[in-house]
């Protein structure tokens, strides 16, 4: 349990420091490309996160959460 605490704290710093990030590059972007490009863009980025946490929690998924 004290591995998941510290993945939690982690998980949140680099949450603070992406989204403190975000704003300034974000900003400029969308000033350049249409914004629905830029939201499906900013949605893929979360791909990745999303096949990790499938991976890791494939145990606890049952048919009937999936319903």
């Amino acid at each position: 349990m004290k591995k998941l605490k510290w993945l939690a704290i982690i998980a949140f710093v680099l949450n603070t420091f992406l989204f403190g990030s975000y704003y300034s590059v974000g900003k400029a972007m969308l000033g350049r490309i249409d914004p629905i490009v830029f939201t499906f863009l900013t949605m893929m980025t979360l791909v990745p996160a999303a096949i990790c946490i499938l991976i890791f929690s494939r145990r606890h998924i049952t048919r009937e959460a999936v319903k």
